[in-house]
This record gives C-alpha cells, structure tokens and sequence, in this order.
C-alpha cells in the first residue's frame, strides 16, 4: 500500500493559527497605543489617590500640604515629596479653584491640618470620556464622578 504525500495544511491547522495570531493581536496592541497610561479613568484614580495622599499628610503632619499642577510639564505633584503624576497630552485638563490658587502657568490646590481643603475640581477629557475629580473645601475628602 502506497501512503500519498500531503502538502498543505489541514482547515483546523489553519484556523488553530488564525485564533492564536488574534489573540497575541488583542494582547499587543495597547502596548503600542500606550495603553492605560492614557485612560482618562486610570488617570483620575491616580489623581485622586496623590489628593488624598496630600490630604493624609497634611493631617498627620499638622501642616498645609500643597499639590501643584504646572502646565507647561504637565505634571501634578504633591510638594515636599517625590509623588507626580505626568498628565498625557492626549488629555485635556479644566481646573475649577478659587482664583488665587493659580499662577501663570501652573495652579494649587491646599490641603490643611484639620482636614479642610482650599477645594475645587480637576476635569480630564479625552475624546470618548470626561472624568471630574472633586475636592471638597469643607472636609478635604475627593470624589470621583464619571459623566
């Protein structure tokens, strides 16, 4: 009995191949958009975890702590520590404060001893998401709203 040589690939072989290169295709490609370094809602969570940082340290070191936002750098940064944040240039940034928190190109916002804050709003947008992290003057604590 003769065996026929057979050249080619089989359908399953085929698709097996197909399945596996879509699934590495998924897996690779935030890593050459950036990924979730430029997520709106990543870097919101972020935000709001330096405030509260800020606001922690100012209590348990019984002194105003200052975080900074410098637009030029794009960075938002809690003074006196080595904590920033670089804001991606894909995302649009609104600042809602009391007019004497800002300079002329960059803005801040005080977190004091008792909890308090001097309070306001840092808005980030891309072009699918807006994201609004709160910062209550009354008792300093941050929220996050997703709109």
């Amino acid at each position: 009995m003769r065996l026929l040589a057979h050249k080619g690939f089989t359908l399953i072989e085929l698709l097996t191949t197909i399945v596996i290169m879509s699934m590495l295709l998924l897996l690779v490609t935030p890593m050459f958009r950036g990924g979730m370094t430029k997520d709106v809602n990543l870097l919101a969570s972020n935000v709001a975890s330096h405030l509260r940082y800020a606001r922690s340290k100012s209590i348990a070191s019984a002194r105003t702590v200052t975080v900074n936002i410098d637009f030029d750098n794009r960075m938002l940064s809690v003074n006196e520590t080595n904590k920033a944040i670089r804001i991606p240039e894909e995302i649009e940034v609104r600042l809602i404060l009391d007019q004497a928190a800002f300079a002329s190109n960059s803005a801040s916002l005080q977190f004091y001893p008792n909890g308090a804050s001097s309070g306001g709003v840092i808005e980030l947008r891309d072009e699918r998401k807006k994201v609004s992290v709160t910062t209550s003057w009354l008792h300093g604590g941050v929220t996050i709203e997703r709109i």
